[in-house]
């Protein structure tokens, strides 16, 4: 029979995860500035959609339009390793 020592077992674990996300507003593509009268901005499709128009003084989000933080493609990459020696 075996003593103790002779049965421990090490590992080794490696994981890869992979997020990718992409966003864009609802509008995208469309021509609503020059529908809303101002022309001459939507001129291709990443200048599509409507144009933000913010109010000073306090107010973060713009009163029409989207944030300026959409219209991204974002991707990450974990490796982990583990290794568990006994």
């Amino acid at each position: 029979m075996d003593s103790p020592e002779a049965m421990k077992a090490a590992s080794v674990e490696m994981t890869v995860k992979i997020d990718d996300n992409e966003a864009q507003p609802s509008d995208y593509g469309t021509d609503e500035s020059t529908a809303l009268g101002i022309p001459g901005l939507n001129i291709n499709q990443f200048t599509s959609g409507i144009v933000g128009i913010p109010i000073n003084d306090g107010f973060s989000n713009p009163v029409v339009g989207y944030s300026a933080s959409l219209r991204w493609v974002r991707a990450e990459a974990n490796v982990d390793f583990v290794n568990t020696a006994a």
